[in-house]
């Protein structure tokens, strides 16, 4: 027979076909450019000294004319033996619109003795891969023996103990063999067939484990990261976070094969439905997951709704695609079609208008989704199947997975920064200054040393914001901040807005002598600041009034105590007219200091 048959419209392109690609994917042409190109197409008969051989595509003849009844006889000895084809493919594909494809390769063996080979079909979830082997001894390609394996069929014994389908081949010593494979599926009609050795089948299976294996263990340290995260900060963004990776896993597992190999023959009634329902959730997890991360509902509601639509298209494409209804193409385009575009670009527009934490999770959104860009590309038939593209899930999840995990870190650390950070002035806040002030407490009371805290409250301020507005009343309160955290900046020291126009300074392991002159010291900096303040009976200019309490923490006091002291203090410099400093010494009220030395601002 002949081995070589190519069509005269083989390698052409219809206008349309051409249009729309350039269109759609002109964006990946880049990637695309890295694809091997297609070894020149031959005739000659595989030899088994060329093993392994990566990519069988181009020794392939393929007949796409058949149907579900057509048999072995019939593409053997019948008129359908002269429709076989060669692919100008390395990877020929053929849309969903091919449920059945036969396919034929020959094998020749030079050697003195029978050669065997490993036949691997990359595509695991096709429904059922026929391989049918020639008969010994006669040359005859009568159906004397057939394996077959598949996610939708239960797997013939002879079949090699692998994730994808796998075969092993035997050819006789100085003897040609032809071989023919018949692919059943409701998927992409994708032919990524490779021939091996038992060696290189072997070490390739190891890597792959090896590879798998991390990557999966990878995945799983982050569902649980995020899941801890989501509970901890009580975030929803985190907790669909965990249920997207999950499903993105799933179907990673489905599509290379683990899944029909961990279940086995056990899984055959539930493979198909599950890959399908694995990525009707894959797409319902990352609509939700995109409108809580990057808050889409308050930024917009358009494309909240957009959102949403898609989000529960992808839920109704579920039971549409497990019936096989004509409907679930119609819900399928513009959720898998067109919704990862249009998610992609949303995510980049949010980052481009600053959205929060929008930055790292819009790189990882791409990555994400390139993969189901490109499937539904080749699965419609705009492009083609190459090499690349078996490799293109697991490393887009890895990257995604990456840049995904950087960005929950990133709004981890912006929600621990708001829980304590005041964000108008960037002080500690009340509950940061609770915190620390416990902590400087405990350590004090192993060490015997002092603490001072400084009350801080603006003089004459609503005064101020009738006169000048509130937007100048947040800049006054905002020009303090700096001059708070200079004052601050030794270990254990912190300075925070207590609330309104009040601050307060915790000053660790300083005596009330050095707190009274640091307390002076920001008394004349913030009136050294001149911002005019023609409401004020202080002064023309912004002033504040200083409360000090210090004391030497003793296991059982009562926390509030030097809180209260200070407050007193603070009261008390403002009964004196403001723009002062009052100490006090608890349990009593010590000495208003209207004047200190020179050298105030030197601190022990």
């Amino acid at each position: 027979m002949a081995h070589v048959r190519i069509a005269s419209d083989q390698g052409t392109e219809q206008p349309r076909r051409a249009l729309l690609r350039m269109l759609l994917f002109g964006s990946l042409l880049g990637i695309l450019s890295l694809a091997p190109l297609a070894p020149k197409v031959h005739a000659e008969p595989v030899d088994l000294d060329a093993l392994p051989l990566e990519y069988l595509g181009p020794q392939l003849e393929i007949l796409t004319t058949a149907n579900a009844d057509t048999t072995l006889h019939d593409v053997r000895e019948g008129p359908l033996r002269k429709e076989f084809e060669r692919p100008d493919k390395v990877i020929p594909s053929y849309g969903v619109t091919q449920p059945v494809v036969w396919a034929r390769f020959t094998l020749s063996n030079r050697a003195e003795i029978p050669r065997a080979a490993i036949f691997v079909f990359e595509y695991a979830v096709a429904d059922s891969v026929e391989l049918y082997h020639p008969k010994p001894g006669s040359g005859s390609e009568a159906d004397d023996r057939v394996s077959f394996a598949g996610d939708a069929v239960f797997d013939s014994q002879d079949v090699v103990a692998y994730k994808q389908p796998a075969f092993r081949l035997t050819v006789p010593p100085a003897s040609e063999a032809t071989y023919f494979v018949r692919v059943e599926t409701t998927a992409s009609q994708t032919l990524p067939i490779s021939l091996e050795t038992e060696g290189s089948f072997s070490d390739r299976a190891q890597r792959e484990q090896l590879l798998f294996g991390l990557l999966f263990g990878a995945i799983g340290l982050f569902i649980v990261y995020t899941a801890s995260l989501g509970a901890l900060l009580r975030s929803t963004a985190a907790g669909w976070f965990s249920l997207y990776m999950i499903s993105f896993a799933a179907l990673l597992a489905i599509r290379e094969g683990y899944l029909r190999e961990w279940l086995g023959d056990a899984g055959v009634p539930y493979n198909t439905s599950l890959n399908l329902i694995s990525v009707g959730l894959l797409f319902f997890f990352g609509a939700k997951l995109l409108r809580e991360f990057l808050n889409v509902r308050r930024i917009s509601r358009r494309d909240d709704l957009i959102l949403k639509g898609l989000q529960y298209g992808a839920l109704a494409w579920i039971p549409l695609a497990i019936a096989g209804t004509p409907l679930s193409g119609l819900v399928g385009l513009p959720v898998m079609g067109l919704g990862p575009i249009f998610s992609t670009t949303l995510a980049f527009r949010y980052w481009l208008r600053g959205a929060p934490n929008a930055r790292y999770f819009a790189v990882g959104w791409a990555f994400a989704h390139a993969n189901a860009v490109i499937d539904f590309g080749y699965i419609v038939g705009l492009i083609g199947y190459e090499p690349f593209m078996l490799g293109l899930m697991p490393i887009s999840l890895a990257i995604a997975t990456t840049f995904f995990a950087i960005a929950l870190i990133e709004q981890a650390y912006d929600y621990q920064v708001f829980a304590r950070i005041d964000p108008m002035t960037g002080l500690a806040n009340r509950r940061h200054f609770a915190q620390h002030f416990d902590l400087e407490r405990c350590a004090l009371e192993q060490s015997n040393e002092p603490l001072s805290l400084i009350m801080i409250d603006v003089d004459e301020f609503k005064r101020f914001n009738d006169h000048y507005g509130h937007s100048a009343g947040d800049r006054a309160l905002m020009a303090l901040a700096p001059i708070l955290t200079r004052n601050t900046r030794r270990r254990g020291d912190l300075a925070a807005r207590y609330g309104g126009e009040e601050f307060v300074a915790i000053l660790s392991r300083t005596n009330a002598e050095n707190a009274q002159r640091m307390a002076e010291q920001i008394r004349a900096d913030v009136e050294g600041l001149a911002i005019p303040h023609e409401g004020s009976a202080v002064g023309d200019v912004v002033t504040v009034s200083l409360g000090v309490a210090t004391a030497i923490p003793r296991k059982g006091d009562n926390a509030a105590d030097l809180l209260d002291h200070a407050d007193v203090a603070l009261y008390r410099a403002k009964e004196l007219g403001r723009n002062r400093v009052a100490v006090a010494a608890p349990p009593d009220l010590t000495a208003e200091v209207d004047k200190p030395d020179e050298d105030a601002s030197a601190r022990i």
